[in-house]
């Protein structure tokens, strides 16, 4: 029996989502993304049985990238899933798996495959988490639960599954994309209208907050949630209105006439990949650094650990971890109030600066050939859809040159701006951290792309729009 053979009696054994037999309706669609995303959220709050309450989520840089809350059944949200993805991309670039991704029958059995190897990598990364990470609640029979708890959180990363790919074929877009809008605008509404209490009393969240320091009419105190506010409202702003800004090229369509055409460069070429890669490394170093400060070995810094209200978690304290954890403007303002700011703080602010703005700009620059989104992959691309630059001859190298001044400078500048954004919303100290903003940002107005190119007719008021415009 073949390989292929082999895959295909594996999947009859794996359940599917069936897809619909006629067309669905925006109604439809948005009715089953609608209830994906309200489930999405009961997983989100639906704790794990057995584990103890004095547990306090401590991996927040990883929870907005992935989808994830941790300490509930989806601990590790779409991790696995990506994971699994990943390496089946790698294997299959390899040729270590013989599969040609452009033959729709082996396309079938690399979204297969994709399903296997998520299954699979569910099964390995919770179990980590649930047998060494979390701790367990007192008298109880401690195997058990772990063993309770690992089922959990291997039933909830399946559900996660199935709800990615009910989503592609019921909803809107790919569920994987909606997961992280929705958890990146749960947390912003968390940390804006939360009105449970702290243990001083005063509202967590910062409208609230606002509001109980108007009403006590404490006007100093109002400052800094207000900023928090506008300063992700700045960076919304920001990152919406550079994912419009592009250069058009002049093009003309050989095959038809020389119809001309314009091909648009994205400011964001690589869209929000760059700081995706330079968060992941961050939050990476920030984890092994944890861990190894709890083995005593200190390569990256020294992590101690703070209890209070009756909750401990790790906080960074010298190396390269400390580094990577800049105080924000309102912590150096009390620092400066306080005659605390040390030269560390200072170095620790322009250090995470570089580090992101230079990571995102490498990351943006490697990217693009490992995606073939580089001037040689993508003049092969025009050229072979009968695509060529006006007054030129269909030359990949005249088309590769010109393309080169655009597209390299725009890869490059995209990243820097992405990685000063990011940056500068955790330093400025926004209601989420700048990735999952710009991240969020991204992921909705590829949703709304795509439903004004596929349901444009279908919405009342784009489609009123549409005549106003037309008149």
């Amino acid at each position: 029996m073949s390989f292929k053979e082999t895959i295909r009696e594996i999947l009859k054994y794996i359940p599917t989502i069936k897809s619909p037999e006629r067309p669905l309706s925006f109604k439809e669609r948005l009715f089953w993304t609608f209830l994906i995303i309200c489930v999405y959220y009961l997983l989100t709050i639906t704790p794990l049985f057995g584990l103890s309450k004095s547990y306090i989520q401590t991996h927040y840089f990883f929870a907005s990238l992935l989808a994830a809350s941790v300490g509930s059944i989806i601990t590790l949200g779409i991790g696995p899933i990506i994971t699994g993805h990943i390496i089946l991309e790698i294997l299959v670039a390899g040729r270590t798996i013989p599969l040609n991704l452009r033959n729709p029958e082996d396309r079938r059995i690399f979204e297969g495959l994709a399903k296997i190897f998520a299954i699979i990598f569910i099964l390995i990364e919770n179990f980590p988490w649930a047998f060494f990470t979390f701790p367990v609640e007192a008298n109880h029979p401690e195997m058990l639960v772990r063993l309770i708890m690992y089922i959990q959180l291997v039933i909830g990363g399946l559900i996660l599954l199935y709800l990615d790919e009910i989503c592609t074929k019921w909803g809107i877009g790919s569920g994987i994309s909606l997961f992280i809008a929705a958890g990146v605008s749960k947390t912003l509404f968390i940390r804006a209208f939360n009105v449970i209490p702290d243990p001083s009393g005063v509202p967590v969240g910062a409208v609230p907050r606002i509001i109980y320091f108007l009403a006590k009419a404490d006007f100093n105190s109002i400052v800094w949630p207000l900023f928090s506010i506008i300063a992700t409202l700045l960076i919304l702003v920001l990152s919406t209105y550079l994912q419009a800004v592009r250069i058009e090229l002049p093009f003309h369509l050989g095959r038809v006439g020389g119809r001309p055409i314009r091909w648009p460069i994205s400011l964001l070429y690589t869209s929000n990949i760059p700081v995706i890669f330079t968060a992941a490394t961050i939050g990476t170093i920030q984890m092994m650094a944890t861990v190894l400060s709890r083995a005593g070995i200190s390569i990256f810094g020294v992590v101690e650990t703070v209890c209070e209200y009756g909750r401990c978690y790790p906080v960074p304290k010298s190396g390269l971890v400390k580094l990577l954890n800049p105080p924000t403007i309102q912590q150096i303002y009390f620092k400066i109030l306080g005659h605390t700011l040390t030269y560390y703080d200072i170095l620790s602010i322009v250090f995470y600066l570089f580090v992101f703005i230079v990571f995102s700009a490498i990351f943006s620059y490697v990217w693009i050939y490992s995606a073939g989104q580089d001037p040689t992959s993508v003049a092969e691309q025009l050229l072979a859809s009968g695509i060529n630059l006006p007054g030129f001859r269909a030359d990949k190298r005249i088309l590769e040159r010109v393309l080169s001044r655009y597209i390299i400078p725009t890869t490059i500048l995209g990243g820097i701006l992405v990685g000063i954004l990011a940056s500068l919303a955790d330093i400025m100290g926004a209601l989420a951290r700048g990735t999952s903003i710009l991240l969020a940002v991204m992921i909705l107005n590829n949703f709304y792309e795509r439903l004004i190119k596929q349901h444009i007719h279908e919405i009342p008021i784009i489609r009123q729009f549409i005549k106003v415009e037309q008149k």
